[in-house]
Formats: C-alpha cells, sequence, structure tokens
C-alpha cells in the first residue's frame, strides 16, 4: 500500500505488542527510509520499520460502513443508501445517523423509495415461523371487508388428529 504523510489509516489486524485494535484509526506522522511513525486517534504514537509485518496490515480509511465506525463519533459523515438493498433498514439508517456529531450527508439514487423501504423494512431478523404466521393471517382476512373470513376461522377452531395410540 502506498502511504504518504497525512493520510488516515486504520488496522486491520491487532498488534498486541504496540496496544493496536483491529479497526483502529490514526494518521501517518513521518516517514523516512527506515521507519513509519503513526500518531493513532487516541494520541498514542507507534513507530514501525519499513519492513516490519505490521505495516502490511494498514489500509486507507477515508471510506468505511457505518457497521465499521459502530460504537465512534465522527464530526461529519457521507452516508450512501441505495434505494433497493438488503441493507437499506431502520437499523442500519439508525447506525449511520447516530455516528455523526455535527453533520450527516446521505446520498441515494431515489429519495422517496429509500423513505418508504424505511418505513416497512425494520432490520429484524425473520425466523421461517414468523413468516408463515404472517401469511396465514394475512390469508385469512378478506381484502375488501378486512375481516376474518368464516371459513377459515372455523377450519382453524377444529380439533387437530391426535397421535400416538
Amino acid at each position: 500500500m502506498d502511504i504518504h504523510k497525512g493520510d488516515l489509516i486504520r488496522w486491520r489486524r491487532k498488534d498486541y505488542a504496540n496496544g493496536i485494535q483491529n479497526m483502529q484509526r490514526g494518521t501517518i506522522q513521518s516517514i523516512n527510509d527506515h521507519s513509519v511513525k503513526i500518531k493513532m486517534l487516541n494520541g498514542k504514537t507507534v513507530q514501525y520499520a519499513k519492513e516490519h509485518p505490521q505495516l502490511k496490515f494498514l489500509s486507507h480509511a477515508w471510506a468505511q460502513t457505518g457497521h465499521a465506525y459502530q460504537g465512534q463519533t465522527i464530526d461529519h459523515i457521507i452516508a450512501a443508501m441505495p434505494s433497493v438493498s438488503g441493507l437499506t433498514t431502520q437499523k442500519s439508517f439508525y447506525v449511520d445517523i447516530s455516528r455523526a456529531r455535527h453533520e450527516i450527508t446521505f446520498l441515494t439514487d431515489n429519495i422517496e423509495r429509500v423513505r418508504d423501504t424505511l418505513k416497512e423494512q425494520t432490520g429484524d431478523s425473520l425466523t421461517a415461523l414468523d413468516i408463515h404466521r404472517e401469511k396465514e393471517a394475512a390469508l385469512e382476512i378478506d381484502t375488501k371487508t378486512k375481516e376474518p373470513i368464516p371459513e377459515l376461522e372455523r377450519e382453524r377452531e377444529r380439533p387437530q388428529p391426535q397421535r400416538g395410540r
């Protein structure tokens, strides 16, 4: 990876010896023929020989997913939220907006569709049983009158056959 003084970086692997955590960020302070000096965002400064294997686990931190920033506060956020995506949910929206300290800008391809999707998609995981219950409930309501269909109500009340002896 090509790095320069002033680059914002993040670690993709822990460095136990220097107390660096995975996904921790810092800024390149200086680079010379022999070493790289990095000031972490927590104020700690670390220095590595240019050939140190830990430097292979750096990446630029100009952009990250909302979940990569979870638990952190960022001054200004630009969040991309596509109108058709399994990740466009109330939960992911909350993660994005709750990271910003001062300002957040949303980019999307269709604001109305995103608004509609966010009204419907909570981000909660449904089990197969939840989906079955939703479908069953939808089938039992007359779409015109919004009343239960009597034949289905009676069918539900019928005792189920007993298994065994």
